[in-house]
Parts: C-alpha cells; structure tokens; sequence
C-alpha cells in the first residue's frame, strides 16, 4: 500500500519521533506491566484467532503531539480523536495507507482493513468495555476470550 504522506511517521524538520508506529493491543492481549486482574490472554482462550488484532499501524492522539504524527506502542479498543487524548499511549488505529490500516492478526497473517481515518473505529469495530461480550468487538480485540 502507498505510503500517505500528509501523515508521515517522522516530523519533517526532525529525526523521527522515536516511538513505533505499529500499536500492539495489550488492552485485551494482555501485559502484565499494566496490572490487568485477567492477566495477558491465554491462547487456550483465543476462539477467533483469524479476527484477533494483535498490532496495527498506530499514532498517539495527545493533545501535545502534532496531529497524526507520533507513533505509538499501543492502540486502544475505543476512539480518541486525533489531538484530543491527554497523557501519552493514546493509541488509535491509522489508516494511513490509502485509507487502510495495516493489521498483524492472531492466527499470524496480516492484512490492510478499510478504515475511515477521523474515527477508524467504525470499520475496525470499538468497545470500550472492560469486558467485552458476545459482540463482534468482543472477536476482534479479545479473540473471543469473553463471549
């Protein structure tokens, strides 16, 4: 996929940002650093590993960083616009490839998915549950573990 290059994953006058523009799902995944009482996601427990996103192109939606400009190591289940996030790792899904997000998903294989670039939320399915059931959402970023 082309590259959009309004969006670039570097300042232009600068060296680039540092932070990756590929956002793992650790919400539902699963890391320990964040003190999750579930734990990381086991893969007993992944039901749906052909729709599990496990990493996608990503940005950071701080309201201090330049729109759509740094990335971010983790992307979140549930929108944030662009510039409006507060504190850093506001990560959000980045149709950045003519209007595609990249996905890696659970099952291995990796894909671009159609996605609006001001809420891509809409395609990619959102939830901002802790516990995400029986919904579509639920096989997209918990690979089913809750349904």
């Amino acid at each position: 996929m082309p590259f959009n290059t309004n969006y670039p994953p570097y300042k232009s006058n600068s060296a680039p940002t540092g932070n990756s523009h590929y956002g793992y799902n650790q919400f539902f995944v699963g890391s320990k650093a964040r003190g999750d009482s579930n734990g990381s996601l086991r893969q007993s427990e992944i039901r749906f590993a052909s729709m599990l996103y496990i990493l996608m192109d990503s940005f950071d939606a701080n309201k201090d960083y330049p729109i759509r400009q740094v990335g971010s190591y983790t992307v979140w289940s549930y929108h944030v616009a662009a510039g409006a996030g507060g504190g850093e790792g506001r990560g959000q899904p980045h149709s950045r490839h003519s209007n595609r997000v990249n996905i890696l998903f659970g099952d291995g294989h990796a894909e671009p998915k159609q996605a609006s670039l001001d809420n891509p939320h809409l395609q990619l399915f959102t939830t901002d549950a802790a516990k995400p059931k029986n919904s579509m959402a639920a096989r997209y970023w918990a690979g089913g573990r809750y349904d």
